[in-house]
């Protein structure tokens, strides 16, 4: 596993340094495969309908996810940031010495725990390949999650003093940077 994640991390960024790792290439698993159900399952009418209906969700999500990085390219274009190109990140600015990497999330109250999760996880693993690119050494990576909707005070508190990790939200059609 290893292996793989380090094959995966060069190219993305062919200058990184990896740490070696000394433990298994592999760990044996028992075969699942009598845990897997073999059947096909049948579609009716009423499965058809439900498809199409979650695949327009799926279409109206991307165009709120999109909306979404626009307005917050255009925050930060107003705040002096240029974007830069970073590989997988929804969005990355840059201004001096300082790097922003940005992941979008759009959801709604039924899902914005999930969604910030998510969010968190991407936004570690991606500051955690900057940091051994020798493209950004000297620079400071910060982390910023931005949300379609406002969480809740623990979990501003959470993401912000917790997790280290800038936060802006959507409110009235302007984005927010909650202050604690």
């Amino acid at each position: 596993m290893h292996n793989r994640l380090c094959r995966i991390a060069k190219l993305y960024f062919p200058d990184i340094t990896l740490p070696k790792y000394e433990g298994p290439d592999r760990i044996n698993l028992p075969a699942l495969n009598k845990y897997i159900k073999k059947e096909i399952p049948h579609f009716d009418s009423d499965d058809r309908v439900q498809i199409i209906k979650n695949n327009k969700k799926l279409k109206d999500s991307y165009s709120r996810h999109q909306r979404l990085v626009n307005k917050t390219m255009d925050y930060f274009a107003e705040k002096g940031f240029e974007p830069i190109q970073m590989a997988s990140v929804d969005l990355a600015v840059r201004k001096r010495n300082l790097i922003n990497i940005i992941e979008v999330k759009s959801c709604d109250y039924n899902n914005i725990e999930s969604q910030i999760k998510h969010g968190l996880s991407q936004l570690f693993y991606y500051h955690f390949l900057a940091s051994l690119n020798k493209k950004y050494n000297g620079y400071c990576i910060k982390k910023v999650l931005v949300l379609e909707k406002r969480p809740s005070e623990k979990l501003i508190e959470f993401i912000i003093n917790f997790c280290d990790t800038a936060l802006l939200y959507k409110e009235n059609k302007i984005l927010i940077k909650p202050e604690i």
